[in-house]
């Protein structure tokens, strides 16, 4: 008899707060103040792994809608590689790029059943490409 062997997982998933199931309570952190025109509480709003303004890159993420509408939808982006720190550059990059005027994507930041999140919205129309901020530089 052969013992089966355990499957190996990449250090992303076992980080990751879906591991088990995706988030069911969504909250704003900013209380007073900037609260970058995000929701409170987020009511009606679902996650879910897959939807249709699907974007790529290694961080672990989900997707919160309302009906699954891409419309007012938000990409919830968990950091981790560097924790809470890399949420924040996250919303510092956003909000310098806004200084200047580029345009730049709807966003903010949210737990997620009480994990930190770089909450942004698409913006893009088909055909346009998501340039990183680390590119632009």
């Amino acid at each position: 008899m052969s013992t089966p062997v355990p499957e190996k997982i990449a250090k992303r998933e076992l980080l990751s707060p879906y591991r088990i199931s995706l988030p069911t309570k969504f909250e704003r952190v900013a209380k007073r103040g900037v609260n970058w025109e995000l929701p409170r509480s987020f009511k009606r709003y679902t996650a879910s792994s897959q939807h249709k303004m699907g974007i790529g890159g290694a961080a672990t993420k989900c997707f919160l809608s309302v009906g699954g509408q891409l419309e007012g939808a938000y990409i919830a982006k968990y950091a981790h590689k560097n924790g809470e720190i890399e949420t924040y550059t996250e919303l510092f990059n956003n909000q310098l790029g806004k200084a200047p005027g580029f345009e730049m994507a709807h966003s903010g930041i949210a737990r997620l059943d009480g994990y930190l999140h770089f909450l942004s919205r698409s913006f893009r129309v088909a055909g346009e490409k998501l340039v990183h901020a680390s590119l632009m530089v």
